[in-house]
């Protein structure tokens, strides 16, 4: 696992989950996901999810519709929809989809990116494993923010 600077948990105000919204949004956006032409999907709702399903041309899963991930090029998992997944998580994976939560221990479950509120900043802590293996590349801003 590799450590960045940026995070948010689940009991945030709507200021930080909008800017969580934000910084989310931008990595989807500036990743290269191989599956381009899928849209960004949320699963499950928290506040996070909320201010996603706002932005234009995302698709919410709801918290029961996950059969329709083969729409995604990436999925937000709200926290209680970790849980939910388990073993699905590795089925994304392998189906190249960019899996993106700010539940804790989302990461070390399966997930692939797992973004948290830092002493100063976002942090990401990332499954590099799980992200080569779907051939998905964070844009440099968000590489940069990777540390040891």
């Amino acid at each position: 696992m590799l450590y960045a600077g940026v995070s948010f948990a689940s009991g945030v105000s709507a200021d930080e989950a909008s800017a969580y919204a934000g910084f989310i949004q931008s990595l989807v956006n500036n990743s290269s996901v191989k599956k381009r032409d899928g849209m960004f999907c949320i699963y499950g709702n928290d506040q996070v999810a909320r201010f996603l399903i706002k932005s234009a041309n995302n698709f919410n899963l709801g918290s029961g519709a996950i059969a329709a991930t083969q729409r995604c090029k990436a999925i937000y998992i709200a926290s209680e929809g970790v849980v939910n997944l388990g073993a699905y998580l590795e089925t994304l994976v392998s189906n190249k989809v960019l899996t993106i939560s700010t539940s804790e221990d989302f990461a070390e479950n399966g997930g692939m990116i797992q973004v948290q509120m830092g002493r100063r900043d976002f942090e990401l802590i990332v499954d590099v494993k799980a992200l080569n293996s779907a051939q998905i590349k964070l844009d440099t801003l968000s590489t940069n923010l990777i540390i040891n």
